[in-house]
């Protein structure tokens, strides 16, 4: 889960859901005039155009003493987006607490595979499917994290060391429209959850946003985990995800041969 600052108001601050994730430890934004209107969904109208210069900035205090600068974005034309009953930011703040919680056999903060096992309802995958067909596959360990979650591989020893992003990049603002569809379209999907007015996990940390380039003439949304010198992937080994690992993944030659022994047609 992951969230992030993205105002529409000079007076208030209203939450992209990719900060909560993205932060220290706890910090009140509310403090601040956090507005906790619901997410919205952009309309097709016209991006507004606007010098990112002569944008208002925000400050959000943080954790550490640190302060991370947003920017106060003009008010779209919106629709209210419908949030999934089953799966409120409750439930996930409560399934977090549930697998991060130490027992008898785990100790606090264990990944939900190694731990708890609790299954994720949200998750859309067919899990049993996905158990039927990897049946023969050598690497089935990885069924494991379709079921119960893909945790973070930060390296362990020695431990990672995270510095928190203070801003995001200009084009998360430039192009505050397409974030916005992007985090609409998530929390339909179930991959994100939010908004909060405090931050819900006490482990979090800040990755800047931005927008890149898709053909043929729209832009993505960019979760930007390599920029600074202590990011998360600078602190993400290659070759190691919780235990050391080695996949042989397929070149081109092999799909050219699937191809020619599958035959015309």
């Amino acid at each position: 889960m992951s969230f992030n600052l993205s105002p529409r108001k000079v007076t208030q601050v209203e939450p992209d859901v990719n900060l909560l994730n993205s932060m220290a430890e706890p910090a009140s934004l509310c403090s601040i005039g956090l507005d906790l209107s619901p997410l919205l969904v952009p309309s097709t109208s016209e991006i507004p155009q606007f010098k990112l210069s002569e944008v208002p900035k925000q400050c959000v205090v943080l954790p550490a003493y640190k302060v991370f600068i947003d920017r106060v974005l003009p008010q779209p034309n919106v629709d209210v987006i419908k949030s999934d009953p089953n799966f409120t930011p409750k439930h996930y703040v409560r399934l977090y607490e549930q697998v991060s919680a130490p027992s008898p056999y785990h100790k606090s903060g264990t990944p939900n595979y190694m731990g708890a096992r609790i299954p994720l309802r949200h998750n859309r995958l067919n899990v049993s499917a996905w158990k039927r067909r990897l049946a023969p596959y050598e690497n089935r360990e990885i069924l494991q994290f379709i079921e119960f979650g893909f945790p973070l591989g930060l390296q362990q020893e020695p431990p990672p060391v995270l510095e928190p992003a203070l801003q995001n990049h200009g084009s998360a603002y430039r192009y505050f429209m397409d974030l916005d569809e992007f985090l609409c379209k998530g929390l339909m999907n179930r991959e994100l959850t939010g908004p909060f007015c405090t931050p819900p996990f006490y482990n979090t940390h800040i990755s800047p946003l931005m927008t890149a380039p898709k053909k043929p003439d729209a832009r993505r949304a960019v979760f930007d985990a390599t920029f600074g010198d202590f990011s998360l992937n600078k602190n993400t080994p290659e070759v190691y995800y919780h235990a050391p690992y080695e996949y042989d993944f397929p070149q081109v030659d092999d799909f050219k041969q699937l191809v020619v022994s599958a035959g015309q047609g």
